[in-house]
C-alpha cells in the first residue's frame, strides 16, 4: 500500500424512517506501526466551515475514527458490542452510544476496504441505522 492515499465514504443513516446518503472523497497519507494501520485525513463535514483533521485506526478487532478541530470526537467500533463517546461542537456536546452490528475489514495489496454497520443513540435517543463503506487506495 502506497503512503499517498486516497479516501472514499459512503455513509447510509436510516433514522426515524427517512433515510439519508452521504459521499466523502479525501486524501491522506497511510502508515503501519504495532500491527494498526493509521489513515490520517481532513474531512468536510456537513454543517461545519473547516476541514475536519481525522484519523482512521483499524486492526483486525476495531475501527476508530478520531476528530479534532471545531468537531472532536474518538469513536469506536467494536464487533458485536457497546461503545461510548462524547461528540463535541461548538453548539455543544452530544453523548453517544453506539452498537457495532458489523465490522468487516478487506485487506488488498493496493486498497483497504471496509464496511461497518452500527446502531446509535444520541443523549440516550434513538439516532438511528448507520452503514459506512470506506475505500483506501
Amino acid at each position: 500500500m502506497q503512503d499517498e492515499v486516497t479516501i472514499e465514504i459512503e455513509s447510509k443513516s436510516l433514522i426515524d424512517g427517512e433515510s439519508m446518503v452521504s459521499h466523502t472523497k479525501s486524501y491522506g497519507k497511510c502508515y503501519f506501526k504495532n500491527q494498526k494501520i493509521y489513515i490520517s485525513y481532513s474531512e468536510r463535514l456537513e454543517g461545519v466551515a473547516s476541514e475536519i483533521p481525522s484519523l482512521l485506526t483499524l486492526d483486525e478487532n476495531h475501527i476508530q475514527i478520531s476528530r479534532r478541530g471545531e468537531v472532536r470526537s474518538t469513536m469506536k467500533f467494536l464487533q458485536n458490542q457497546a461503545t461510548s463517546c462524547e461528540y463535541v461542537t461548538s453548539v455543544g456536546i452530544i453523548g453517544l452510544e453506539i452498537h457495532t452490528i458489523r465490522y468487516a475489514t478487506i485487506l488488498g495489496e493496493e486498497s483497504i476496504e471496509v464496511f461497518l454497520d452500527y446502531s446509535v443513540k444520541m443523549n440516550g435517543a434513538d439516532g438511528g441505522i448507520n452503514s459506512l463503506h470506506i475505500m483506501i487506495s
